[in-house]
């Protein structure tokens, strides 16, 4: 039994509404494991839990069985009050790949966490995830590490360099993309990748009623270090507004494009996953040597 068990329970026995049952699930798909759910189902397997949660489960299940994978054994550590780091219990940072995540609006990355981590293959990739609970492109800092970009960049950054890993990747989804690619560009990455992200003259008209704009993401493009990562923009091939989104982006920097045949709506992860086609998707953007043709 996982440590989550016991909690899940406790939680779960507080919920007085189907809406608070709804609510607890809604905030565990954005940071459990895969074997966080494999646990909750062996409990389930002996013990009764209300419908609801056999129906989290169910779904959980049947979405990450998808990736035709062996259970992912990521362990959790949060290194902020929003942000975790996904590694394998057994391998060390020497040799793999970290890939930095910025969430969506939704605090996960176009489907429940412990669904795309069992995407992932945990011999080659760990993960830290950064979530911002403001919902403002990370511009005010994110996962409680800062109180703005830069400040997130830096914390990153020096967190970074110090574990050791052979490669680095930013991946960003929505409004994680631009963050992610900038972060990238700022931290010299290997690559960064956006998934439906944004540019930074496509201003989002919700920021100026904060106070905030993209400006500091135009100074951190126009710096263009040397080299320049490796940038990639993936947007659905049949959902024209993040087409001209990644097109703007393009025409900023450097970067591939890459729209993906046969999906048209802008959770374009989600699209892959129903097709059953998401694993090879993640491998081509998050490894390296895996041709970009998914």
């Amino acid at each position: 039994m996982t440590d989550l068990v016991p909690r899940y329970l406790a939680k779960l026995a507080g919920c007085a509404t189907p809406n608070a049952v709804n609510q607890l699930h809604i905030a565990l798909d954005t940071y459990i494991t895969p074997a966080d759910v494999e646990a909750i189902l062996r409990h389930a397997a002996k013990a009764a839990l209300p419908p609801a949660s056999l129906e989290w489960l169910a779904r959980l299940q049947a979405m990450a069985s998808q990736s035709r994978l062996p259970l992912q054994p990521y362990v959790r550590e949060a290194v902020g009050d929003s942000a975790s780091l996904y590694t394998h219990p057994d391998l060390p940072p020497a040799g793999r790949t970290l890939v930095v995540a910025f969430a969506g609006d939704a605090h996960r990355l176009m489907m429940p966490t412990p669904v795309f981590l069992q995407h992932c293959r945990a011999r080659d990739m760990d993960l830290m995830l950064i979530q911002d609970q403001t919902r403002s492109y990370f511009l005010r800092g994110g996962g409680g590490l800062a109180d703005d970009f830069p400040g997130l960049v830096a914390r990153i950054g020096a967190d970074v360099g110090r574990r050791g890993y052979r490669r680095v990747v930013a991946f960003g989804v929505s409004g994680g993309g631009l963050p992610a690619v900038c972060m990238a560009v700022a931290l010299g990455l290997d690559r960064a990748v956006s998934v439906g992200g944004s540019s930074p003259d496509i201003e989002d008209p919700r920021l100026a009623l904060r106070g905030l704009s993209f400006a500091i993401f135009s100074e951190m493009l126009a710096r263009r270090p040397v080299p320049m990562p490796e940038i990639v923009l993936v947007h659905a091939a049949g959902f024209p507004r993040d087409a001209e989104k990644a097109a703007a982006l393009a025409a900023l920097v450097p970067a591939r494009r890459h729209p993906v045949a046969g999906t048209g709506r802008h959770n374009v992860l989600n699209e892959r996953l129903v097709q059953g086609r998401l694993r090879p998707l993640l491998d081509a953007l998050l490894l390296d040597g895996t041709a970009l043709d998914h």
